[in-house]
Formats: structure tokens, sequence, C-alpha cells
């Protein structure tokens, strides 16, 4: 919704394999895409995501996250999305980027689902090249104006709320 991403057809990596990544998972397959790479630092996890994937989608694949096929995969990518909590602000792997600059290709768009920072590693990682980016806070917002929506059955603050995010974030 924010990117203007068109995903029919498009070669994705996916990092992580968690909630957050099956979520995208199943989200990226009813949009069509051309093919699916699911990293992880553990491959026995990205590999049964990648086996639950193989019913919605016929070119899925797992990867581990420090493989060289990874980067191939990025290299060539037309989207790349982080899931996992690298690069968030005290986090355990705070300041890295999951993919090295040199992988990812300019006309790629990465989204990075961490907020905090605004702009990740990842994120800076993925301009110097001119990929277009997106960061967390606009996921971090929808789910919360869904919820809002759920409870009370009136339509979300969407606006109100990413000011409030942002307050948030910056205190």
């Amino acid at each position: 919704r924010e990117a203007k991403f068109e995903p029919n057809g498009k070669r994705v990596v996916l990092i992580g394999s968690g909630g957050a990544a099956r979520a995208a998972a199943y989200g990226l397959a009813q949009e069509d895409i051309g093919s699916l790479v699911i990293a992880n630092r553990t491959l026995g996890n990205a590999v049964m995501l990648a086996e639950e994937m193989s019913n919605q989608m016929t070119d899925v694949r797992a990867s581990s996250l420090e493989s060289e096929s990874l980067e191939s995969h990025c290299a060539v990518a037309d989207l790349i999305v982080n899931t996992t909590s690298i690069g968030m602000l005290h986090g355990p792997a705070e300041g890295q980027s999951p993919i090295l600059e040199e992988f990812i290709p300019g006309d790629c768009l990465v989204y990075d689902i961490v907020y905090n920072p605004e702009v990740t590693p990842l994120l800076k990682a993925a301009r110097r090249p001119g990929a277009q980016t997106l960061g967390g806070l606009p996921m971090l917002v929808y789910q919360g104006a869904a919820a809002f929506e759920l409870w009370t059955g009136q339509p979300a603050p969407i606006e109100i709320m990413f000011t409030a995010a942002k307050k948030a974030l910056e205190s």
C-alpha cells in the first residue's frame, strides 16, 4: 500500500521464518509473485516455511542467511523483505544489516518491518545503490488501526496514529 509496488510475477527474498515472515509469505502468494526465497539464520526453519508455502506457489526455496546463494538471489530480487529483528534499536543485532549493500540492486524495493530506528542499517544500505525503501512504521500503525477498528467498530484515525507513533519513537 505505502510503496505502490506491484508484486505480481516479481522475485522476492524474504528474510526470517517466524510469524511475520509467514504472514508476509502468504500475503505475497496471494499476489501471485514469481518466486520466493526464504532466508533464515536457521536453515531448517526456512526449509519448513518453504515446504509450507510450496502448497501456495511453485517457485519457493529456502536459504541460509549466510549462504552465497542468498547473495545471488538478492542481487536479482525485485523485493527484499526483512521480518527479523536484525537492526532493531536495543535488539541483539542492533546496528547490523541482514544483507550487505553490494548485494542490493538499485531497482529493488527493500522493506524492513523494523520500525525503530525509522531508518535501519538495511534501509541505509539499500538507499546507497538507489533502491526504494520502506520502513516498518506503516505496518505497526496499520496493525494498530485494524485492531482499533475490530474493537471499536469505528474507522481508525490513521493520520493521528502515525503522528503519535512518530512522536513516541522520537522520545
